[in-house]
């Protein structure tokens, strides 16, 4: 997660169209298992989706996850309902290796060679990706270091009393 928001955190920085365009993320999970399933609590899926889709300033135009295992896919159908319609319908799940189901989402210009693409390796962009990374490295550090002062944060109003000044308007 933290490596995802590290290369949209990027992305923003060096594209401007990023954010009107929006994102998809295709998320390869042939490796994933039980154990690591169990390290998502519940709180930390929460703010992982609040993060990436309620926060963010991008806007995350589809989720495909490929090779996702059948047990991740119940905990997600447990969860779906605590998703937007919205974010259903932009989640996609593809089990096969036939991708032509991800064609029809994604033009196969866009894809890399190891999802029936035409574009490039993943080896290859991972590659670019990590140097790009480390290229931003003393920003990140820098950036670990902003912090806000909630000391003089406002406090939540009561619903019954009034905040700020109200001025009475006249016309002639």
């Amino acid at each position: 997660m933290k490596v995802i928001l590290m290369v949209m955190d990027i992305i923003l920085l060096e594209d401007d169209s990023f954010v009107i365009n929006g994102f998809q993320v295709i998320q390869f999970l042939s490796g994933f298992s039980m154990q690591h399933l169990s390290q998502l609590s519940p709180s930390l899926v929460k703010k992982m989706y609040l993060c990436t889709v309620k926060r963010y300033p991008a806007r995350m135009k589809a989720m495909h996850f490929i090779n996702l295992p059948s047990a991740a896919v119940t905990i997600y159908n447990i969860l779906k309902p605590f998703l937007s319609k919205k974010m259903q319908s932009r989640t996609t799940f593809h089990q096969t290796k036939d991708y032509s189901e991800l064609h029809k989402l994604i033009p196969k210009s866009n894809l890399p060679k190891e999802l029936g693409g035409e574009n490039y390796n993943v080896s290859d962009i991972l590659n670019e990706w990590n140097h790009k990374i480390m290229s931003y490295r003393s920003w990140f550090l820098e950036d670990e270091k902003l912090r806000s002062d909630e000391t003089k944060r406002i406090k939540e109003c009561d619903m019954y009393k009034v905040q700020g000044f109200f001025r009475k308007l006249e016309v002639d």
